[in-house]
């Protein structure tokens, strides 16, 4: 859900599921990013832990852009259909996590988001992407 204002989000409502979007999951032992596409939407979100610590339900709070955080701000970014920012400013909250017994494959990730683009007091995008993979 993205407030109006937001460049991101263009103050719109999305919805997107298994039954009509392409999902792609990376993962490593700090990060999880997602890449959705359906249609002309395709977005991307990357949610990562400070350096050194694995992602594990919580809080994440002054959570900066993933790709220039420093080494003890968790990272986010949410960016979609060719729409990015510079900076962004927000948290998260991991709600579950769980992988595989072997921990090569996500099975269950849920979680609450916002991101505020070049301003930590511009308007918001907010959202749960909730990701469930039967093991």
């Amino acid at each position: 859900n993205s407030e109006k204002g937001d460049y991101i989000g263009q103050g719109r409502i999305y919805h997107y599921s298994l039954t009509n979007t392409s999902f792609q999951v990376r993962l490593n032992k700090n990060a999880v990013s997602f890449a959705l596409e359906r249609g002309i939407d395709n977005w991307r979100l990357d949610f990562v832990a400070p350096l050194g610590m694995r992602l594990r339900v919580g809080k994440y709070e002054n959570a900066t852009r993933a790709a220039f955080r420093t080494d003890h701000e968790p990272g986010l970014t949410i960016a979609g259909n060719g729409r990015g920012s510079n900076e962004s400013f927000g948290e998260f909250t991991i709600r579950n996590l769980r992988f595989t017994r072997s921990g090569g494959n996500l099975v269950m990730f849920i979680a609450d988001f916002l991101q505020c683009n070049e301003d930590p007091d511009a308007p918001a995008l907010r959202g749960t992407i909730y990701w469930y993979q039967k093991p």
